[in-house]
């Protein structure tokens, strides 16, 4: 219904006499054969009204464009005083799978329903306004709607890290989210979203089940916080699978007689090729995945001196502190054998202009490798790699090779940046470079040995594939 506007009373008085040749019965028919009045001018605009005979007040508006528009006569009541008001109702159509206006049947019904309203007092013009404010406020506090809001306006005041909003990213706009995302914020009940996490757990991905509760939660609580809501229906639903961490690392265990994978592993990796150099530094370094697959070449300090060192600012780490790890010389040779692409910021990268991150090609390579290597020396990688493994697990090989090798727990934390506890995060701000290069060259002769027991200082290359 577009707006009303107000009609002179000398039009709803001809329009109630029957001798006004406007004045005819309304059929299909002669409605279709109604033509367009013709304009004097090219750039003027006339309209013409035609009226229903057995519908009071009910007319069709054909402009010289040809346009046409179902009308309504009727006497609204506006400030204490009743005057003649002409609603559209909407545009002409002539069959029933027209979509864009109504037939003869609707538009009449729709104008019985209009004489109704104005009979009871009410003004058809403020019942459109509240009808469409009511139609933005709905389409603006969709979930869809919110959760665009949300992407745009939560990490501005939080300053989360690039990973975590890319992770929210991934989550909220994903498939899983479509059957709620027209839906009303408001109107989401709790066993919908229990039906929602079934659905997603149905498809045998649980873990992606427990993430997209915590993503949806944090998005109905900025809403809270937004006025948008007053309550959230996640409240009270606990994470569909209880969070296990996980234990599995490459290093080995003596107690539960489970191998060292350490070698078959590193081999694997320099038989994959240049990107192989990736899951080497993890396993050298220790960092995570995605701050290893984006090194810069202005991070490394130093690699021909004396103490090469890699320097992540805080804008790339989880906790947003600046770290620094002090580098051996196996993981200089590997960075050095890294082709460099010309004018490219990054160490490792596919074409230049941005890093590495077919991660999921790598590790199908990496383990198509490790199934060769083992079917070529099935007694000496016996029971390896049997269980499943990822990429993050060579941080905790590298945490807990550490620990086995006697390197302090202050140390290890500091080497891969974990936070300090308790008091030390205010009294305590040492970097233990010194401590830290030494667990590091601890830890490569560790590797070099492993690979090559009998020359424990040969240091691995890394060749381009």
């Amino acid at each position: 219904m577009a707006d009303i506007q107000f009609a002179d009373e000398q039009i709803a008085s001809n329009a109630k006499q029957k001798s006004d040749p406007a004045r005819i019965n309304f059929s299909a028919f002669t409605l279709r054969n109604l033509e367009a009045p013709t304009s004097p001018a090219p750039d003027k605009i006339i309209q013409k009204d035609y009226w229903d005979i057995s519908t009071p007040g009910f007319g069709l508006r054909i402009s010289s464009t040809g346009a046409r528009s179902w009308v309504l006569l009727a006497r609204v009541l506006r400030g204490g005083v009743k005057k003649v008001a002409r609603v559209t109702i909407g545009k002409y159509a002539e069959r029933d799978d027209d979509p864009r206006g109504m037939t003869l049947a609707v538009a009449r019904a729709r104008a019985h329903d209009l004489r109704l309203m104005v009979a009871k007092g009410e003004d058809p013009a403020l019942a459109k306004q509240h009808s469409e404010r009511a139609k933005v406020a709905a389409s603006r506090d969709t979930l869809g709607a919110v959760i665009d809001d949300f992407l745009k306006r939560y990490p501005k005041s939080k300053k989360l890290r690039p990973a975590t909003m890319r992770q929210y990213h991934y989550i909220l706009r994903g498939k899983d989210f479509d059957a709620l995302r027209s839906r009303s914020i408001a109107s989401i009940t709790r066993r919908e979203v229990n039906t929602f996490l079934d659905e997603i757990q149905d498809r045998g991905v649980t873990v992606t089940a427990n993430r997209a509760l915590a993503a949806l939660r944090k998005v109905m609580h900025w809403a809270i916080q937004r006025g948008i809501i007053e309550s959230t229906p996640t409240d009270h639903i606990e994470p569909p699978i209880a969070y296990v961490p996980r234990q599995r690392h490459l290093f080995g265990d003596v107690t539960r007689k489970r191998p060292n994978e350490m070698a078959l592993a590193w081999r694997a990796f320099a038989a994959v090729g240049t990107f192989g150099a990736l899951p080497m530094l993890l396993m050298l370094l220790g960092q995570r995945l995605g701050e290893t697959s984006g090194m810069r070449d202005d991070e490394l300090i130093d690699l021909d001196g004396a103490a090469p060192m890699w320097r992540l600012p805080g804008a790339r780490t989880k906790n947003g502190k600046e770290h620094t790890i002090p580098l051996g010389p196996l993981a200089v040779s590997i960075i050095k054998a890294i082709p460099c692409i010309e004018e490219s910021p990054f160490v490792i990268s596919p074409t230049g202009v941005r890093p590495f991150t077919a991660i999921s090609h790598l590790k199908r390579d990496v383990d198509k490798q490790i199934a060769l290597l083992s079917a070529d020396d099935p007694r000496q990688y016996a029971g390896q790699f049997a269980e499943h493994w990822t990429l993050h697990d060579l941080r905790r090989t590298f945490k807990t090779g550490l620990a086995e090798l006697g390197v302090s727990g202050e140390i290890r934390d500091a080497l891969m940046n974990h936070s300090r506890l308790g008091m030390d995060t205010v009294y305590n701000h040492a970097q233990y470079a010194a401590a830290k290069r030494t667990a590091v060259l601890q830890w490569e002769r560790y590797i070099s040995e492993l690979l090559d027991p009998a020359k424990s200082e040969k240091i691995v290359l890394i060749r381009a594939a």
